[in-house]
């Protein structure tokens, strides 16, 4: 039972909320291509599986991967830095204040954290699209990881297990040319770094914000030298 509590919270991060303006959006269909034939004798070869990451506990891997797999959610995926699943929260243009309408993907996030104690930190990942300043969007994206993480804190979930960390718009998944690849790059994600103690670190290109400190403040992040 606890491996599926911790299935549906995760099917709930990836599903909840519908196509949103700082939602991760489903990835673009494309069409598979033919299979190569096989020269005299050889053998067809198949697409290999992406590594698993080797620092996580192979238990908790397998937990929560067969979880998702068996509700058939595509979207949390182990790769070679860590385990992720978009996180459907929302919020308006140019601010890092959470439209009421996010709460059942946070509310999931929590769940999720309550029924895996053995995950003992997790990254709140926000990343951008490419309009705008590379520095403004790196704070925007700091502003909005650090709303989320402390929505968290503030709901139950010791501040040592988050950590809210903005990438900007160093990390996109498609090209900003059109407005649905800008759709992909602005998101949410919330990774599993952390495991009985263990974690992964990774300092690349980010600003990282503590939801430990009472007075870290999404707005002060987003405007350092007061309102706009």
């Amino acid at each position: 039972m606890k491996h599926l509590r911790i299935g549906l919270a995760l099917f709930a991060l990836g599903c909840m909320g519908g196509r949103l303006e700082y939602a991760a959006t489903e990835d673009a269909a494309t069409e598979d291509a033919p299979d190569a034939a096989p020269t005299d004798g050889a053998a067809p070869t198949t697409a290999a599986e992406p590594e698993a990451p080797a620092w996580l506990d192979p238990t908790v891997l397998d937990a929560v991967t067969t979880d998702a797999s068996e509700l058939g959610l595509a979207a949390v995926r182990p790769d070679a830095q860590t385990l992720y699943a978009p996180l459907a929260v929302r919020f308006a243009t140019n601010s890092a204040a959470l439209h009421p309408d996010s709460e059942p993907a946070l509310e999931a996030a929590r769940r999720l954290l309550e029924d895996a104690p053995r995950v003992t930190a997790i990254r709140i990942a926000a990343h951008s699209d490419a309009r705008g300043s590379a520095e403004y969007n790196l704070r925007l994206t700091a502003a909005r990881a650090l709303a989320v993480a402390r929505w968290l804190v503030d709901h139950g979930v010791a501040c040592g297990r988050v950590e809210a960390v903005g990438y900007g718009e160093d990390r996109p998944l498609t090209d900003n040319v059109t407005s649905g690849g800008r759709d992909q790059n602005r998101r949410v994600e919330l990774w599993v770094i952390g495991v009985d103690g263990s974690t992964r670190v990774d300092g690349s290109g980010m600003i990282l914000a503590s939801p430990c400190d009472p007075g870290a403040d999404p707005d002060a992040l987003l405007h350092p030298d007061g309102p706009p």
